[in-house]
């Protein structure tokens, strides 16, 4: 396993630019708020009528979510 850490060379101020999840998804429009949870790259993301509002990093256990790689809670 390599030891590099990877900086752009700009930050940029939307945060959200850099996250692992689409900016937008078209099929959670009819949805108020969704929180998705990827166990892959141990982020969620939270997304009001499709359009990501905020992510971030999480700590999932495998075996709490070992038989799908999301979760979607359809209310907070």
């Amino acid at each position: 396993m390599g030891t590099s850490l990877v900086f752009p060379d700009t930050l940029l101020a939307d945060f959200n630019k850099y996250a692992p999840f689409p900016a937008s998804l078209g099929i959670l429009d009819s949805i108020p708020k969704v929180v998705l949870i990827s166990q892959r790259v141990q982020a969620f993301g939270l997304y009001e009528k499709g359009e990501l509002i905020r992510w971030g990093l999480s700590k999932l256990r495998k075996a709490v979510y070992s038989h799908t790689q999301w979760l979607t809670l359809r209310k907070l």
